[in-house]
């Protein structure tokens, strides 16, 4: 499980950092960010055949966990909000709930263990500073 909150623009801005390597990947089916969230720490990442990229950002954090955010759906919603919308990210068994203001969206997550890639930013990875 998963649960935070934090302003729309900041989570879009490390997304689309990070979702950078996971285009890479769109011939292999990894079309998706890992994101970690302990305290306040979201660590999101994405990785492609040749490159992992790492991005950190501070949240409001509820519940420690691991989620796969869908790229293209995820995008999607980012852009829709202002990047001063507050948004709030829960996820459960794989069922991510996402609310912003009155608007909310609900979709289905993969297995964070299936997640390919070097999160340690080891071996091609690239570590994007707070």
């Amino acid at each position: 499980m998963i649960s935070f909150t934090c302003k729309s623009g900041l989570l879009s801005s490390a997304f689309s950092t990070a979702s950078k390597a996971a285009s890479q990947s769109a011939k292999n089916g990894n079309q998706s960010v890992k994101a970690t969230l302990e305290g306040s720490t979201l660590t999101l990442v994405g990785t492609g055949p040749t490159l992992t990229i790492i991005q950190s950002i501070e949240v409001i954090g509820k519940e420690d966990g691991v989620v796969l955010f869908p790229k293209e759906m995820f995008e999607k919603i980012l852009k829709s909000l202002d990047d001063d919308d507050e948004i709030e990210i829960k996820e459960k068994n794989n069922r991510m709930r996402i609310e912003s203001g009155s608007a909310q969206w609900d979709c289905n997550t993969g297995n964070p263990d299936e997640f390919p890639g070097h999160e340690d930013g080891k071996d091609g990875g690239v570590r994007i500073a707070k």
